[in-house]
């Protein structure tokens, strides 16, 4: 009788075929995830004690207060955003999530978007020009999970472009797809990191700045879920990066997950 050969190589201490992830090793990604999680929370948390230890020292209507006050807003909306990404991001990845499709005007989304991101905008100083096509363009969609696509965009340009820079976005269709771009003159992405831009968790960003690295994979499920696609270039470190989406103009999504019209 011949003896049975395996032909994966192991790992010498564990006994793991090589390349083969262990419980071990998902526990440590999973821990990595949580106190990724726990430091991106614990800032703003913190700041928001801190402020309202002082609001309430202070009388409401003395411009220390208000400012503080307006603080305190910014920080509630930046933890909601941390939340929403991290909960889109496990419901989106895990299949539980349903499009609520409707005929809608890519115009209309684009818009939205815009006036979610303008405070960002203008607390940056950021000039935003748009470019949209005269007539209406129309898809079936979920038209919150595409404005969510595009706030995702807008936000992750408005992050990585230095105050007073611009920010720009355009519609068009060319060959029966929708086209979204993005584009902004900020620090740009690291040639290495374009392959890996969309994965969860990549932060191609300063080390100080804020976001858990989800906002991008969200963009890239969201365009897949209607059948489109999502594509990042850039020149280089300080040349500035550039985001294009494209969404097939046709009467349903790409039934990845299911969908309810």
């Amino acid at each position: 009788m011949v003896a049975r050969q395996d032909s994966m190589p192991r790992d010498s201490e564990r006994g793991y075929p090589v390349g083969h992830v262990s419980l071990a090793d998902e526990e440590r990604r999973i821990e990595e995830f949580l106190a990724t999680l726990a430091h991106e929370l614990r800032n703003p948390l913190s700041c928001l004690r801190t402020a309202m230890d002082l609001v309430e020292a202070l009388l409401p209507d003395e411009p220390r207060a208000r400012e503080l006050k307006g603080m305190i807003r910014r920080q509630l909306n930046h933890l909601f955003r941390l939340v929403e990404d991290l909960s889109d991001a496990s419901s989106i990845l895990e299949g539980r999530v349903v499009l609520k499709t409707e005929r809608l005007d890519l115009r209309q989304v684009l818009f939205d978007a815009v006036e979610v991101v303008a405070p960002l905008m203008t607390e940056r100083q950021h000039l935003l020009a748009s470019r949209m096509p005269e007539s209406p363009l129309y898809l079936k969609g979920d038209g919150m999970r595409l404005t969510q696509l595009v706030v995702n965009l807008l936000n992750n340009a408005a992050k990585f472009t230095p105050v007073g820079g611009r920010i720009e976005i355009g519609l068009d269709a060319q060959d029966e797809h929708a086209v979204i771009v993005v584009r902004d003159n900020g620090i740009g992405i690291d040639p290495v990191l374009l392959p890996r831009l969309f994965d969860r968790l990549v932060q191609a960003r300063p080390s100080g700045a804020a976001g858990m690295g989800l906002g991008l994979p969200l963009v890239r499920q969201i365009a897949e879920l209607h059948g489109g696609s999502v594509a990042a270039r850039s020149d280089g470190i300080g040349k500035g990066s550039e985001f294009v989406v494209r969404l097939p103009l046709r009467d349903s999504p790409k039934a990845r997950l299911r969908a309810s019209h």
